[in-house]
């Protein structure tokens, strides 16, 4: 998730701080897709290329495209946040303000409003197959692997997101591994390579961009346990405690970077049971007290 713009929140801040005779509940909504309709585009204007301007031209092959494959759609709907009591914890004497003070109080409050809302949207976040395939694939060498290792790296992160949601509002797919093959292979987002020993699937480089888009909706699931996963390949030997101080320390970075909505104790405690799920996966093992 990218920083929010609050320029159309704001406006409705301070409007409700204003004029507020009516309750105000604002809802967020989580959209996901298998595969954009104009995914090179977004991926080129992130990258920092001018947005393409609109023509008729444009237009008629919008619709050319429209015949391709591009899978599903998800939507879902967070936890609303009511502004009143946003307003209430966080500005207690917001009703009272006169014009200039409450103007002030809405340019102050927008962007941590905005920030709540952003991590209410991915709080309700929808884990599909392709998301978990990109997730498995893109970061490994070469953008390939042998199909019954990323049937397994695909079970993995089933099983982390399931064993371990990251809200109770979060989706996972309940399709099975090799559904998510198919589905990447269907899209185009990978190739099948036939080999005597097993066959290998692979992103082709013009598809690597997309993909990692497809896996960055979803990366904030997974920031957690990777972060686990990194420090008990690094330290070879911690505790249960040393991982749950150190997750501690290191959340106020990922939840700026990533819209986390966990406090560091929370993550802290969260870590503990990553922990467990890891030891019971057989990804770690304790000796003595020892990880």
């Amino acid at each position: 998730t990218l920083s929010p713009k609050g320029g159309l929140l704001g406006m409705t801040l301070e409007s409700f701080m204003r004029e507020h005779s009516r309750p105000l509940l604002l809802v967020p909504v989580y959209i996901g897709y298998d595969k954009l309709l104009e995914g090179r585009t977004l991926i080129a204007e992130l990258e920092g290329q001018p947005k393409r301007r609109e023509s008729l031209g444009a237009l008629v092959g919008a619709v050319k495209s429209l015949r391709r494959e591009y899978g599903g759609a998800y939507m879902a709907f967070g936890e609303p946040l009511p502004l009143g009591q946003f307003l209430d914890r966080e500005a207690p004497e917001w009703a009272t303000l006169a014009d200039d003070a409450r103007r002030e109080a809405a340019k102050r409050l927008t962007a941590p409003l905005a920030r709540e809302m952003a991590e209410r949207i991915n709080a309700a976040v929808v884990v599909n197959p392709v998301n978990l395939f990109a997730m498995a694939l893109v970061a490994s060498p070469r953008h390939a692997l042998d199909e019954r290792a990323l049937l397994q790296h695909i079970e993995w992160l089933k099983t982390i997101a399931s064993r371990l949601p990251y809200a109770k509002n979060a989706t996972l797919t309940d399709k099975e591994p090799a559904t998510a093959i198919d589905e990447a292979l269907k899209l185009g987002f990978a190739t099948r390579v036939p080999h005597p020993l097993g066959d290998v699937i692979k992103v082709p480089d013009d598809q690597v961009s997309t993909l990692n888009y497809v896996r960055n909706n979803v990366l904030h699931v997974y920031a957690l346990p990777a972060l686990v996963a990194s420090l008990l390949a690094a330290a070879r030997e911690t505790t249960r405690d040393g991982v749950a101080r150190f997750c501690g320390d290191m959340q106020p970075f990922l939840r700026a970077e990533l819209m986390l909505h966990d406090s560091p104790q929370e993550a802290g405690e969260e870590s503990r049971r990553i922990v467990d799920l890891f030891l019971e996966i057989g990804f770690a093992r304790a000796t003595d007290g020892t990880i």
